[in-house]
């Protein structure tokens, strides 16, 4: 019979608890996100940085008249 180490009744209970398959991958190859959600999170977060610049410049203009 096996002797089972802690380690792996840890993993054991990962998998069977936490719904984490053995052999998932660890790294991002395979979870990325598609091209079209990168886009559109790229122009979100460009929109927004853009109004964060253009309320300091407003805020600056307003606070020298």
């Amino acid at each position: 019979m096996d002797e089972k180490k802690p380690f792996d009744d840890g993993n054991e209970f990962v998998q069977k608890h936490l719904g984490i398959p053995s052999g998932s991958p660890t790294d991002n190859q395979d979870t990325e996100m598609p091209l079209a959600l990168k886009i559109m999170g790229i122009f979100i977060l460009g929109f927004i940085g853009i109004c964060f610049i253009l309320l300091f410049i407003a805020f600056f203009i307003h606070l020298s008249n």
